[in-house]
């Protein structure tokens, strides 16, 4: 019982990130045209600004598996890969093919 009543006024704990952390992205041009290739990749550096309090994003690089391992093996900064999942659209309405007519 007493475990219980303790559990109400407990704090929640809040996610906090890194204070430095590193993400693999596509940039503009990939996105909209569905390119997927190394060349439209960027790698985008998040820190902690002491300042502001604020995460902040730091420096964007081009994309090269030799920095990958650079920042996940010598500066140990993580590094989050969102390419890897596929991007899912949101689908409206679904149209079977024996329900259009074609003109002839």
């Amino acid at each position: 019982m007493f475990q219980w009543i303790k559990s109400l006024f407990k704090e929640k704990e809040e996610l906090k990130y890194p204070y430095e952390f590193a993400e693999v992205v596509f940039n503009e041009l990939a996105k909209s045209q569905g390119l997927d290739d190394y060349p439209n990749k960027l790698i985008k550096r998040y820190k902690y600004n002491e300042k502001t309090k604020k995460l902040e994003l730091f420096r964007t690089y081009g994309y090269s598996d030799s920095l990958v391992y650079s920042f996940r093996e010598k500066l140990k900064i993580p590094i989050y890969d969102s390419t890897t999942e596929e991007e899912q659209f949101p689908t409206h309405l679904e149209i079977n093919l024996d329900e259009i007519r074609y003109a002839k």
